[in-house]
């Protein structure tokens, strides 16, 4: 299913951006989970890449964003911790439900597994 890209950041609460990717497929798209890049690894890229392809070659929107410090997001690495993740994952969510919807679905990767399951409560 062909798809398109939007680019764009939002805020942090430290008072930076972050990067961010609305992958979308044509039409309207069945449900938007947010999918959290947790580390810059080039393997964690490269399978949130491909994770974040299979879902919207199905027709769900994904949201891909890099943690604070990370690529192209603001802010200092060293500030990267277990609740910063938690916090960007929040700031994500509350995007979404600004300009799109509710995400349905959250994945995480490595330690953002975890962040995604401390959020979802």
């Amino acid at each position: 299913m062909p798809s398109s890209a939007e680019h764009f950041t939002f805020p942090d609460d430290m008072g930076g951006d972050i990067a961010a990717q609305l992958d979308k497929p044509d039409g309207t798209p069945k449900h938007t989970p947010c999918l959290h890049i947790s580390q810059p690894a080039p393997t964690i890229f490269f399978a949130a890449s491909h994770v974040a392809k299979g879902l919207t070659d199905a027709g769900i929107a994904v949201l891909r964003f890099n943690l604070t410090g990370l690529r192209a997001s603001e802010g200092e690495t060293i500030n990267i911790n277990f609740s910063s993740k938690v916090c960007n994952l929040v700031a994500a969510t509350n995007h979404i439900l600004k300009h799109l919807s509710a995400p349905s679905v959250l994945i995480g990767h490595s330690l953002g597994g975890e962040a995604v399951l401390a959020t979802a409560g």
